[in-house]
């Protein structure tokens, strides 16, 4: 059963939100998923089913600026802010707060993509609220980041919030275009192309991102990937971080790599997995019920 919630954000804004349960079914856990960047918590419909079916409830929204959080379809990641994933963040956590009381249980935040990015934060802002994390397809703070921040910063220095940069394009989602054979735009998602076709076919995606919420990202991600951030998450916490080894979000597996050996050195409970071939959106392959199953392993043991 899927049940449709509006959750205020501010004055102007509601955040919409789902809750996946089945009421017929005893629930051992429940899971917030935290969605990626130009895409909505809808397309995690199936993922949800298949942890319904195995005691999970699953919570998730449509972040700030965002799927059906955007009242406006043609405003869809047209976001005026300077700090766009700490919106993201203070997303993660309204939802959290509303939906307190199904959080019994096995408790996970399973982030993707900037989704990802965010919950590395957020698990720092709020180390007590979950008892497991999943990171799908992260990236890390490193050198590359330092260069994306100084290239964005200009635009957030003049109050540009919305424009986007051919150069920055080219540096990030057209950059991984271009090492894939298929000529969509967004061939880097998955090769289930039935799923990249879903994605353009779909309004609710693919929106434009500015150089602001690029330098928005860098910052982050250069923030949280201090040790002094990193020693801030709850030491008994358990992360399992995965993606394809093809994703070019995580540079083919190496960002997994830096981020798991950055958590063990500070001590944390903390595994990985890497899917030969698969891409970014390792739940949208052909082979998803592989990662389903393993993601289910690392939740009930």
């Amino acid at each position: 059963m899927r049940e449709r919630f509006l959750i205020p954000f501010n004055e102007n804004t509601r955040l919409v939100a789902y809750r996946w349960s089945n009421p017929e079914i005893s629930m051992i856990g429940c899971i917030l998923i935290a969605h990626g960047l130009s895409e909505h918590i809808t397309r995690y419909n199936d993922f949800a089913e298949f942890l319904v079916n195995r005691g999970f409830t699953v919570i998730g929204s449509d972040h700030f600026g965002h799927g059906e959080s955007c009242a406006d379809v043609k405003k869809n990641g047209q976001i005026e802010e300077d700090d766009f994933i700490n919106k993201v963040i203070q997303s993660i956590h309204l939802t959290r707060q509303y939906f307190k009381s199904d959080f019994k249980g096995i408790t996970c935040l399973f982030g993707h993509s900037m989704g990802s990015i965010a919950t590395q934060s957020y698990i720092q802002r709020y180390p007590n609220e979950f008892q497991k994390v999943i990171l799908s397809g992260t990236d890390v703070g490193d050198f590359k980041y330092v260069f994306l921040k100084l290239l964005t910063y200009g635009k957030v220095k003049k109050h540009d919030y919305l424009s986007s940069s051919k150069l920055i394009y080219n540096l990030t989602f057209g950059n991984f275009a271009k090492k894939f054979k298929e000529e969509s735009p967004f061939n880097w998602l998955s090769k289930n192309q039935k799923n990249v076709k879903d994605y353009e076919a779909d309004p609710l995606c693919g929106a434009p991102v500015s150089d602001a919420t690029y330098y928005s990202i860098a910052k982050t991600l250069r923030t949280s990937f201090k040790t002094k951030s990193i020693k801030m998450i709850y030491p008994n916490i358990e992360i399992l971080i995965f993606s394809g080894a093809k994703d070019h979000v995580s540079c083919m597996g190496k960002s997994v790599k830096k981020l798991y050996k950055k958590y063990l050195k500070q001590n944390l409970k903390v595994k990985m997995k890497l899917y030969d071939e698969l891409r970014h959106e390792t739940l949208n392959e052909l082979e998803n019920r592989i990662v389903y199953q393993d993601i289910l392993d690392f939740l009930i043991k």
